[in-house]
């Protein structure tokens, strides 16, 4: 019975020891897990602390695309409005040269500065 009893003492510490070693070679396993983990997780940080910077940088030349375009069509309507403007200045002139003309041309059409003017034209010429 002591042999027995020995036996089954020794048996269990033989289990003992064998999972003793079982539950290392686990620890160890998670461990390792663990620091993978920890690794994959790090790069994943630094991969998305460049995406942001990448996405940072094309916010930021969209934004100076955009407001590059908004300055070539403010100076573009700028330029447009400026030739309306001087388009309808020559336009005033140009009514403005008329109705001058138009009245000096009135004046000189009247029945007595007419006649004035031709008795002038007949003197210049020398004809009575």
């Amino acid at each position: 019975m002591l042999d027995e009893r020995q036996r089954l003492v020794e048996g269990q510490l033989d289990d003992a020891a064998k999972n003793q070693k079982e539950a290392l070679v686990l620890l160890e396993e998670n461990q390792e897990k663990l620091r993978n983990a920890q690794k994959e997780i790090k790069v994943m940080m630094e991969d998305a602390r460049e995406q942001s910077k990448v996405e940072k940088q094309a916010i930021l030349e969209e934004a100076r695309k955009q407001a590059e375009q908004l300055k070539v069509n403010a100076q573009r309507d700028i330029e447009d409005e400026k030739k309306r403007a001087l388009e309808e200045i020559n336009k005033q002139i140009a009514e403005l040269s008329v109705l001058v003309a138009s009245k000096i041309l009135e004046k000189e059409l009247d029945g007595s500065t007419q006649s004035e003017y031709v008795d002038k034209v007949i003197k210049e010429v020398g004809v009575k």
